[in-house]
């Protein structure tokens, strides 16, 4: 059961493209974000970016309400 709740309208454009969307669903925000990221950086770039964050997450956390609490929060 999801834990989150969205109300987001996203509009973004670049050269040669753009993007108007209302996800509904943290995993349709994600797959933007990461469309975005390489659209930005490239993919070489957009990767070492994902791999800084997902660094400041514990292997084993698991979400809000499921573990030890988000490790962003001190």
């Amino acid at each position: 059961m999801a834990r989150v709740f969205l109300s987001a309208s996203i509009k973004a454009t670049w050269y040669g493209g753009h993007l108007m969307t209302e996800p509904i669903t943290v995993e349709e925000v994600a797959a933007i974000g990461v469309r975005l990221l390489i659209e930005e950086l490239g993919t070489t770039r957009a990767r070492q970016r994902m791999r800084r964050e997902f660094a400041r997450y514990k292997n084993e956390y698991r979400g809000a309400g499921r573990g030890d609490g988000s490790p962003l929060s001190d």
